[in-house]
């Protein structure tokens, strides 16, 4: 390390966007980091380069372009702690961002007048090399567990001589009727009226599975409570995503494709339910602009965070401000729009779209205009519920109208709405078209476990039995430590 002082800078550069890329490799792809990598290790070089022209030492410049990087990388982390955590005083940049100054020039004076930099340098070294190595080690793990193969299990199915279209439509957070309108104020009767119209039938008793969407939509994609397919050892690590190889290589899709029908899916914004080896994996054309969402979670966890809030200053400074509800806006909009077009495609296909709508971002005001930035949360989500009823009616009009075979579409949540209570929370919004048919299984409390059970029962000669309609509530911290959510409702009571 005293031989290549360059390397502490190097590493501190590249070891908090490799932390950044580990605490969130559940939802986003390497890929998308790789710049931010090349950036951050360039920075760290250049800094200690601009330094030993200044004639520093070599060690001194290495220490304090590595303290110099430690503040940079943090201040957006501590902002947000902050701001996490109710401190909204102390989450204002008008006085952090003078105590971070303080902490620089500070830390700049000792580094180079004051310390003796060979332990701290090489105590910064080692602290990055072993913090880098870790991050490492979390996403390689992370992609082998991505790469595990899942045996798809043939479940006797048989194709009828027309088969349908499936259209599996997961609206994100959408809660049920009557959790709606007792929390949000938001009357969905017209709503479901109209499906009812057009041969839908609503769950009016539907609740999720589970808590998570991970966790709901692996289980209702096998057919399956998690616990019948998942090994012991995943469980006992409490480890969610491992979960994507369920999403992904599921029952419902290889059985399907085995018959064969071609599968369609969307971006999502969320790498754990992008099927990107789909038949046909659709997303919005790339944006003119040079920061990924990545690279704009980035910014917002360092310094650059000053620059992203400071509205006075010019546009091409704050134009990436709201990058990300910018991009989550045209992501839902592009699935709604292109959802519209696939009956043009010849069949037989099943359509995945997960619309991560009215989970927030909040974007949609009511009318489908933007919505204002920071909104109240339980009105913001109202406006989107009430958006996408209006867009849902209209989809699901062009599907069966322009299907050559009536098709069968799937509209369920995965959970309850994120600001409820536990109840609420597995409390979702679920409606059924098979075709314009009666269906044998289709309860008032028939949950996505016993989705696809009726599906095949119904047009692909299945023999399944339905399974009893749990609700299992469990956090994100003891994702499968699971209490038991009995329905309010005592008509919905089993």
């Amino acid at each position: 390390m005293d031989k290549r002082p360059w390397l502490a800078p190097l590493l501190w550069g590249l070891y908090p966007i490799a932390a950044l890329l580990a605490a969130n490799i559940g939802e986003v792809e390497i890929e998308a980091t790789l710049r931010a990598l090349l950036a951050a290790g360039l920075a760290g070089l250049a800094l200690y380069s601009l330094l030993r022209a200044m004639r520093q030492t070599p060690r001194r410049a290495a220490l304090a372009a590595s303290l110099t990087l430690i503040l940079f990388f943090t201040y957006g982390h501590v902002y947000n702690a902050f701001k996490e955590a109710g401190l909204l005083e102390l989450a204002r940049h008008r006085l952090l961002a003078p105590l971070w100054l303080g902490l620089l020039v500070l830390g700049l004076w000792w580094a180079l007048r004051r310390a003796r930099p060979t332990n701290p340098l090489q105590a910064l070294t080692l602290i990055a090399a072993l913090g880098l190595a870790f991050s490492v080690y979390q996403v390689v793990a992370t992609q082998l567990a991505r790469q595990r193969s899942v045996a798809a299990t043939p479940l006797g199915l048989t194709a009828p001589a027309q088969p349908p279209d499936i259209y599996y439509l997961i609206f994100d957070a959408y809660a049920r009727g009557d959790s709606l309108e007792e929390t949000y104020g938001v009357d969905i009767s017209d709503f479901v009226a109209g499906l009812e119209a057009q041969g839908f039938v609503v769950a009016e008793c539907a609740s999720s599975n589970y808590a998570q969407t991970r966790m709901s939509l692996a289980s209702s994609l096998n057919l399956a409570y998690l616990e019948t397919f998942l090994p012991p050892e995943d469980i006992a690590r409490g480890d969610q995503t491992i979960l994507e190889v369920y999403i992904k290589d599921n029952q419902v899709r290889r059985n399907l494709e085995a018959l064969g029908y071609q599968t369609i899916a969307f971006e999502t914004g969320f790498a754990w339910t992008e099927w990107r080896d789909a038949h046909r994996y659709l997303a919005p054309a790339a944006r003119d602009t040079s920061l990924n969402n990545f690279e704009t979670l980035a910014l917002e966890t360092s310094a650059a965070r000053l620059l992203l809030d400071a509205r006075n200053l010019p546009a091409f400074l704050t134009a990436d401000a709201r990058y990300k509800e910018e991009i989550h806006r045209e992501r839902v909009l592009y699935v709604l729009d292109e959802l519209a077009r696939l009956p043009q495609t010849s069949g037989p296909k099943f359509v995945f779209g997960h619309i991560v709508s009215p989970h927030p971002p909040y974007v949609f005001n009511a009318d489908g205009s933007e919505a204002p930035p920071d909104p109240d949360p339980a009105s913001a989500y109202a406006e989107q519920v009430r958006y996408l009823n209006t867009r849902i009616l209209a989809l699901v009009q062009t599907l069966i109208a322009d299907s050559t075979t009536p098709p069968v579409i799937l509209i369920q949540g995965d959970h309850g709405a994120i600001l409820a209570d536990k109840q609420e929370r597995m409390q979702i919004f679920s409606a059924y078209y098979l075709g314009g048919q009666p269906a044998a299984g289709l309860t008032p409390e028939i949950s996505p476990i016993n989705s696809f059970r009726v599906v095949f029962n119904q047009f692909f000669g299945g023999a399944f039995s339905l399974l009893p309609d749990t609700s299992y509530f469990s956090t994100y911290a003891a994702p499968y430590d699971y209490e038991v959510i009995r329905d309010p409702l005592a008509f919905c009571a089993p």
